[in-house]
């Protein structure tokens, strides 16, 4: 089973993520250089958007909710809010990672 190093929360600007996360929404949309994939990638602690550009953006033909994948990526501020600029990414079974590593935890 692997394990999770990094967490949405503790993202910063300018790091290197590459770790396992669930993809909670995908909408493929258009650039100048070709299409790209607006991801919002989510963990136990939270959520944070995510681009896929061309050309990795073509090797997917559908992203589907609930979809694990493994990342590297390096994470900006754009518009305010950080983001990750994906250069890898692989799906993931989900036998492989513990399912409560994605899912939101409460306070309480």
């Amino acid at each position: 089973m692997q394990s999770k190093k990094k967490y949405v929360q503790d993202i910063r600007p300018g790091q290197q993520v590459e770790d396992v996360f669930m993809v909670i929404r995908a909408r493929q949309a258009q650039a100048k250089n070709g299409p790209y994939w607006q991801l919002t990638l989510q963990d136990k602690t939270g959520e944070i958007q995510a681009r896929v550009w061309n050309p990795l953006s073509r090797q997917f033909q559908e992203i589907p909710a609930e979809q694990l994948v493994r990342i590297r990526a390096s994470s900006q501020v754009f518009g305010e809010q950080l983001q990750l600029n994906v250069d890898e990414m692989q799906f993931i079974d989900q036998s492989e990672v513990d399912p409560g590593l994605f899912l939101p935890v409460s306070s309480i």
